[in-house]
């Protein structure tokens, strides 16, 4: 089972445009992937579900940032943050990514964040889009038309 970090946009867009990101949930809900979040990122994913920019949106889906960070919370094991470098990467914010990554050994960071995704892998995990996991942890079956036929 892949040992798994999201970045918090990927939460939000699960939440509130659904698509992909919201397929990446999926598999955490099912428990096809392990799922490691930090404090840090939880804190990050309330802070901004309770900001100006989402509160109609939280509140039109009839819960509250602490409920849905709570239920994130439910679906992850709690990774202890690693130390990582300030120059890992460009933006400081994504360090708490890496960091929870490192820091619960994770084979996977799933991030729509282009400051992530350009550096592909930290530290031996590696950095994927949200559409990337779904390939890994879902990849396509063969169709039966692919299947070689026997005369």
């Amino acid at each position: 089972m892949k040992r798994t970090t999201v970045d918090t946009n990927v939460f939000i867009s699960a939440l509130f445009w659904k698509g992909i990101p919201d397929r990446v949930i999926g598999i955490f809900k099912r428990q096809e992937a392990l799922l490691l979040l930090s404090e840090d990122i939880l804190a990050e994913l309330e802070r901004k579900l309770s900001s100006a920019k989402f509160a109609t949106r939280v509140s039109a889906i009839g819960t509250s940032p602490a409920e849905v960070v709570d239920t994130f919370r439910g679906m992850a094991e709690i990774a202890v943050p690693a130390d990582v470098p300030e120059d890992a990467v460009r933006d400081p914010k994504d360090r708490m990514i890496l960091a929870c990554a490192v820091g619960g050994k994770a084979d996977i960071i799933v991030s729509g964040d282009k400051d992530l995704v350009v550096l592909k892998a930290y530290q031996g995990i590696s950095i994927v889009t949200p559409s990337d996991f779904l390939g890994i942890v879902n990849p396509p079956t063969e169709s039966l038309l692919d299947e070689p036929t026997t005369e």
